[in-house]
């Protein structure tokens, strides 16, 4: 049997400006796609075979917060999770959907006339938004992967509602799954599975398991470690020379950076209120599948400070979740397939974009009880965000406060395709180990125990 490595997920954002006076054609244009995903006559998304999620978003044009001076001009922004390689997945997507493409994009800016595969791909590459940081709940799991996996899940199940109606027949586990496996490599999807590392599938475990609390004071502990191999070098160096004088600057300025942090956020405590009952259309594109689309839009606070420690923040969440949230659980949060945070507008706004399970509302929740600490860290550095202390507390523990917060700055999703809707995380990961408990190299039929078998069975 062939064992293929695993599928790397990439994430594609690209954003454009839509030319003036175009933004409502637009708009109609995306709906009346994202209103009929399965029946239009632009898109067959059933073609896409290595897009796991796909957003066409209007990030309508609007007058800044922070400096009424400025607008913001309206945007159309693509985001996609894929399989691959770039250059494979933009010809994919120029073969399978150049009309849609050549239909929505002739409202933007810069689109090529002509346009054909080197021109739309030269197009998309010089509007592509760089990644402040990217989560993947199943990395590795391709979209037919996915796909296939969940055929053979439900075909092995319809096997076993068969045994659950003939109560004569009783046989023990053992032969279940040696049942099953005859039916899992008679099955063509199986061919290309890849072989599981461990026995019945239990997943590999991360190279780290920190938690985001754990992650935050582990961050402050590397400052104040800083901070000691500073002062030690002074009293090393005895307090001579030019050294002195640079390691008194980094000193004094990491201490300047700490006041001036708590001055911010005191000010940004007094001057905070919540706005209650805030009015928004996205509620009604949301819970039509067991999976939601999230579409975020914040202005960031003004000021290098916050600026600084958003990046640094991103870039540390960018990291655990490659090393450490790589198992479909996102800081405690098991519901997420895909989630990025995006800096755009010249360092002005910051977007997020999630993919996720079940209601918002438990969504929300989720976030509020496992994950505060980190999307504290993140959006304390954005406009209204519920007063925070030192970056990563508070904030987004004012239950109330940020729920409002979070639907007052969501943005209606216009089009939004799935390549597996009714799939949670929760089952991909058990179809994930059902396949690898069945297929297993290291393990023969011969070997699996009663015990081992009826373990593997309660993943159905």
């Amino acid at each position: 049997m062939n064992t293929p490595s695993r599928t790397p997920q990439n994430a594609l954002t690209v954003l454009v400006d839509v030319l003036e006076g175009r933004e409502g054609a637009l708009i109609k244009l995306l709906k009346e796609v994202g209103e009929n995903i399965d029946t239009n006559n632009l898109i067959d998304f059933k073609q896409l075979t290595t897009t796991h999620f796909l957003k066409w978003v209007i990030l309508p044009a609007d007058i800044s917060k922070l400096h009424p001076s400025r607008v913001f001009p309206a945007h159309l922004v693509l985001e996609s999770n894929y399989d691959g390689d770039l250059d494979d997945y933009l010809k994919e997507l120029w073969e399978v959907i150049s009309k849609a493409i050549e239909s929505f994009y002739s409202h933007c800016k810069g689109f090529p006339a002509d346009c054909d595969l080197d021109k739309f791909k030269a197009y998309f590459k010089q509007h592509v938004v760089p990644i402040g940081a990217f989560y993947v709940g199943l990395p590795g799991e391709s979209v037919q992967r996915t796909q296939a996996d969940e055929a053979l899940r439900k075909k092995l199940q319809d096997f076993l509602d068969k045994f659950q109606r003939s109560p004569a027949y009783n046989p023990s586990p053992e032969v279940i799954h040696k049942e099953l496996f005859d039916r899992a490599l008679d099955d063509p999807a199986t061919e290309a599975m890849p072989a599981a590392k461990t026995l019945f599938g239990q997943p590999s475990k991360p190279l780290f398991n920190l938690s985001l609390p754990v992650s935050a004071g582990l961050f402050l502990g590397f400052i104040v470690i800083i901070i000691a191999g500073i002062v030690s070098g002074l009293w090393y160096l005895h307090f001579h020379g030019a050294a002195l004088l640079i390691l008194a600057t980094i000193i004094i300025s990491l201490i300047g950076l700490l006041v001036r942090l708590r001055i911010l956020e005191k000010h940004d405590a007094l001057a905070w209120r919540m706005v209650p009952n805030a009015l928004s259309i996205v509620p009604e594109r949301e819970d039509w599948e067991v999976q939601n689309p999230m579409t975020h839009l914040v202005e960031i606070k003004p000021g290098f400070l916050r600026l600084l420690l958003l990046k640094v923040v991103l870039w540390a969440i960018n990291q655990l979740a490659k090393v450490t949230y790589n198992q479909g659980n996102l800081g405690g949060i098991p519901t997420i397939h895909f989630a990025r945070w995006v800096i755009i507008d010249q360092n002005r706004r910051l977007l997020f974009f999630s993919n996720y399970d079940g209601s918002w509302e438990s969504y929300l929740g989720d976030f509020i009880m496992r994950a505060n600490v980190g999307l504290t860290g993140v959006w304390s550095n954005t406009v209204d965000f519920p007063p925070a202390e030192w970056v990563v507390n508070q904030g987004a523990k004012h239950a109330d406060a940020f729920k409002e917060w979070t639907r007052r700055h969501q943005v209606e999703t216009q089009i939004w395709y799935s390549a597996y809707p009714n799939s949670s995380i929760s089952n991909r990961t058990k179809s994930r180990d059902i396949r690898n408990g069945l297929l297993n190299e290291e393990l023969s039929r011969k070997n699996v125990t009663d015990q081992e078998a009826a373990e593997w069975l309660k993943l159905f």
